[in-house]
């Protein structure tokens, strides 16, 4: 199950507590090929594996794009989890703000997320 977990820290190499997987260079990669080719990809990431995605689907219910998930930003990867910083704009604030939340690699689709995602078999490790 994924954790959708939003931190006060603002530095991306204290937020995984397991051994890191990547060094510094590998990660300043994928972090700048992620953010820079698939900006889409990180926000339905964090649409489909994280409680803002939930929060979404709640909040547009009746009033449709009261609350919308504007970007994501990949801030730090391991073997298990990244970490996105989400641009979040809601309809009553005059500025868009950035909830930073996790989520396993490891995932199911959350329960409650917006239709439309939905949960693949897993590979079999080889």
């Amino acid at each position: 199950t994924p954790s959708a977990r939003t931190t006060g820290s603002r530095n991306p190499s204290k937020l995984f507590s397991t051994d890191a997987t990547f060094d510094e260079k590998q990660s300043d990669f994928i972090k700048g090929y992620l953010n820079k080719h698939h900006a889409d990809l990180l926000t339905s990431f964090a649409t489909a594996f994280t409680e803002l995605g939930v929060k979404q689907v709640k909040k547009n219910r009746w009033s449709g794009g009261s609350f919308r998930i504007a970007e994501a930003e990949l801030v730090d990867v391991s073997g298990d989890a990244i970490a996105l910083d989400v641009t979040v704009k809601e309809r009553n604030e005059k500025e868009p703000r950035v909830e930073r939340v996790q989520c396993s690699l490891d995932a199911e689709v959350i329960k409650g997320a917006p239709m439309g995602f939905k949960d693949r078999p897993l590979v079999p490790p080889q």
